[in-house]
């Protein structure tokens, strides 16, 4: 590689209760902005320390805030990450095949706000579900879901379509 790379051979991490086994290379393309080409192999961690640490992978939809969990996946992502070293919003490109044990909604207001008109004997403020599982694609500012199953203590759905960072949901 030359001076403006670095390429990540393997490094296995201990955080948020689990592992993260990380390989790639980080590529600088001009002084504001590196791009890191990664595949990440999670095992057993807190997804809502995950999403702390990674600063909500660059979007406000459902952030660390909301989420509780122990988390597996494996993932092979492209992404900016600016002088400050954050993901930049809306550059991520990938794949995320994951699986969610004892996981729960919590305080998610599009979910709250449902609330008062349909389902209001049931408590959409902590929503714990079953385990989750799914292969997300993420590009151009979306999450494409196919889709899956949520059974949850609110209700038993399936979920598929399009997640929007900014737009198109």
């Amino acid at each position: 590689f030359g001076p403006n790379e670095c390429d990540i051979e393997k490094v296995i991490l201990s955080h948020a209760g689990g592992n993260l086994s990380i390989t790639g290379n980080v590529r600088q393309v001009n002084t504001r902005y590196n791009q890191a080409n990664t595949k990440l192999d999670v095992q057993n961690v807190d997804v809502r320390k995950v999403f702390y640490a990674f600063d909500n992978f660059g979007q406000d939809g459902i952030t660390y805030n909301n989420l509780r969990g122990n988390m597996n996946a494996n993932a092979d992502l492209i992404f900016g990450i600016n002088s400050s070293a954050r993901i930049i919003p809306g550059s991520i490109e990938g794949t995320v095949d994951f699986s969610i044990k004892n996981g729960a909604l919590i305080k998610f207001l599009p979910l709250e706000r449902i609330q008062n008109f349909a389902f209001q004997n049931r408590d959409l403020s902590n929503i714990s579900f079953a385990e989750l599982t799914n292969k997300l694609t993420v590009k151009d500012n979306e999450v494409h879901i196919p889709r899956m199953e949520i059974a949850s203590t609110a209700i038993t759905m399936y979920v598929e379509g399009v997640y929007g960072y900014k737009k198109n949901t």
